[in-house]
C-alpha cells in the first residue's frame, strides 16, 4: 500500500507514531516535505508558501498518481490540500482532525469570527470530500454530532498513540538521568513541556511559575520546577522553576521527575503531553478539562485530577507528600497507556481504516 501524507514531517507528535507503525507494515509513505516550504516565521511569506505548498502536492500526485492508493491528511489548512488532491486523482482520502473538533479548537485558542466561519467552510468541503474522518477523543465525536455536522457518519475515533519501546531503551536509574542532566539528587522534580504553538502552554508555564512555584516552595525548600519546550519566559522567573528550552530527548527529563504536571485546560483533541507523562510511570496531576478526554483516568487511581487551580497546588503537595501514592498511581498510569494508547493497538485501528479505503477506491464526490 502507498499512501500520501499531507504534509509529510518527522516531527508530529500524532501523526508520526502512526506512520512509522504503518511502515513497519509495509505501508509506503509518500509527499512533499513540509519542512521546505514552512521554515519562516514571516506570516505573509507563510501564506505564499503554502499555495506553493498546495502546487508542489498537487503537481507530485499527478506525477504518481498510478502509484498510490490512498491519501491521508492533517488538519484544516492541509486537509483541504489532501482533498483537493483527491478530487484531481481520484484516489480516497482521510482526513484526520488532528486538533479535535475545529469549532470547539477555534474557541479555546479564541480565533475571530471570521477566521473561524473560514475554518468551519474549510471543514464541510473537506467533510464532503473524505471518505472518513479520524478524531482523537469520544468528546470530538460527540460535538460533531451536537453541531449536527453534515458527514457525522464518517467520523471515527482514533485516540493519539506512543511507542512504549522508545521509552524502555532509555528507561535508566533516575540518579543516573539525573547525573546526566545535571539535576541534583537531593530535589524534588516536577516537570511540565510544551511548545509556544500552543497558547494553553505558555498560560500554563507562566502559572507555575507565579502562583504553583511560590505556594510549593512554602512546604517544600527542594523543590525544582524544569519547563521544557520553545514557550516564552515571563519577566521574572522564580527561583525554584527552570526554564530550559527544547531538549534533545524530553523523555529523558520526565523519567528524571517526580511528578508530572498538565495545568492547561482543553474541551476538544487530547493530550498527547499527558499520554507522554502517563506512558513514563510518573504520577501525573492534571485538570477536569484534560481528564474528561480520556475515559479510562479514574481520580486517585492513575491520574490526579483537579477541578480548579486552588485543588491542583493541593493535589501536587498531596503527591509530593506521599511518594507511596505517587509510585501506585504512576504505575497504574503506565498500564492506561499499554492498554489503550500502546501504538501497536492504535495502529491496528488504522491499518482497518487504511484496508477499507483501499478496498473500496472510489471517491465520495
Amino acid at each position: 500500500m502507498r499512501v500520501i501524507l499531507v504534509p509529510l514531517e518527522d516531527y508530529n507528535v500524532r501523526s508520526v507514531p502512526i506512520i512509522n507503525d504503518m511502515a513497519k507494515k509495509g505501508v509506503k509513505v509518500l509527499g512533499v516535505e513540509r519542512a521546505l516550504f514552512f521554515n519562516t516565521k514571516n506570516e505573509v511569506l507563510k501564506h505564499f508558501r503554502f499555495m506553493l505548498y498546495l502546487y508542489n502536492t498537487l503537481f507530485y500526485g499527478l506525477k504518481h498518481r498510478k502509484k498510490i492508493d490512498l491519501i491521508l491528511s492533517v488538519e484544516p489548512s492541509f486537509g483541504i490540500i489532501g482533498a483537493v488532491l483527491s478530487v484531481f486523482i481520484r484516489k480516497p482520502v482521510i482526513w484526520d482532525t488532528h486538533d479535535g473538533n475545529i469549532l470547539a479548537f477555534c474557541q479555546l485558542l479564541k480565533y475571530s469570527f471570521i477566521y473561524t466561519k473560514l475554518n468551519l467552510l474549510i471543514e464541510k468541503f473537506i467533510g464532503r470530500i473524505a471518505r472518513t474522518i479520524i478524531v482523537p477523543s469520544e468528546i470530538d465525536k460527540q460535538l460533531y454530532i451536537e453541531q449536527k455536522f453534515k458527514y457525522k457518519a464518517k467520523i471515527k475515533v482514533i485516540p493519539s498513540g506512543i511507542n512504549l519501546s522508545k521509552i524502555d531503551t532509555i528507561k535508566k536509574d533516575m540518579n543516573l538521568l539525573r547525573r546526566k542532566l545535571a539535576i541534583k539528587l537531593e530535589k524534588k522534580i516536577l516537570i511540565f513541556s510544551g511548545g509556544i504553538s500552543f497558547p494553553p502552554n505558555k498560560e500554563a508555564a507562566f502559572w507555575i511559575n507565579d502562583k504553583l512555584a511560590p505556594a510549593l516552595v512554602e512546604k517544600f525548600s527542594q523543590v525544582q520546577i524544569i519547563i521544557t519546550g520553545s514557550v516564552e519566559v515571563p519577566q521574572k522567573i522564580h527561583p525554584n522553576v527552570t526554564f530550559v528550552g527544547h531538549v534533545p530527548d524530553y523523555f529523558e527529563h520526565i523519567l528524571a521527575s517526580d511528578v508530572c504536571l498538565v495545568p492547561y485546560e482543553m474541551n476538544t483533541g487530547i493530550s498527547t503531553k499527558l499520554i507522554d507523562y502517563l506512558a513514563c510511570g510518573r504520577p501525573t496531576v492534571t485538570t477536569v478539562e484534560v481528564a474528561r478526554l480520556f475515559p479510562e483516568l479514574v481520580d486517585g487511581e492513575n491520574v490526579l485530577i483537579a477541578r480548579d487551580k486552588k485543588e491542583f497546588i493541593e493535589k501536587t503537595m498531596a503527591i509530593l507528600e506521599n511518594p507511596v501514592l505517587g509510585e501506585k498511581i504512576g504505575a497504574n498510569g503506565r498500564k492506561v497507556i499499554e492498554v489503550h494508547y500502546n501504538i501497536e493497538v492504535i495502529g491496528k485501528l488504522w491499518q482497518e481504516v487504511f484496508e477499507s479505503c483501499v478496498s473500496n477506491p472510489k471517491p465520495f464526490i
